[in-house]
C-alpha cells in the first residue's frame, strides 16, 4: 500500500519513470567476472598454433567449456537481479526487449 500511495502521489508520468527508470543498482548486483577480450584473442591464437588436430580440438573444448560456464554465470546473475532488484519492471522489460530484438 505504501508503494502504491507513493506512485499515486507522483502522478502518471512520475510513476512510470519510477517504475521503469529506477536508479542504478550495480552495487547490489555486480556483473560476474568474464574473460577479457584480449585473453580470448590470445587463446584463439593458441588454438590456431596447436601442433596437431587432437591438441587443437582439446584446446577448443576447454575454451568452449569455460565460455559455457561464463554464459551460465551471466544468466544466473541476471535472474538474481530480476528476482531481487527494487525495480523488477525495468529488468523484466529489458528481458522482453532483449528477446524481441535479439531474435
Amino acid at each position: 500500500p505504501e508503494e502504491i500511495q507513493t506512485l499515486h502521489a507522483r502522478g502518471l508520468p512520475g510513476a512510470v519513470d519510477a517504475l521503469l527508470a529506477g536508479s542504478e543498482d550495480d552495487d547490489l548486483f555486480p556483473p560476474p567476472p568474464l574473460t577479457p577480450p584480449e585473453e580470448l584473442f590470445r587463446r584463439a591464437q593458441e588454438i590456431r598454433q596447436a601442433p596437431d588436430e587432437p591438441a587443437r580440438q582439446e584446446l577448443q573444448r576447454k575454451l568452449r567449456q569455460e565460455q559455457d560456464r561464463e554464459i551460465r554465470l551471466v544468466r544466473e546473475s541476471w535472474m538474481e537481479r530480476m528476482r531481487y532488484t527494487p525495480f523488477p519492471l525495468r529488468e523484466k522489460t529489458t528481458l522482453f526487449w532483449h528477446g524481441h530484438f535479439a531474435t
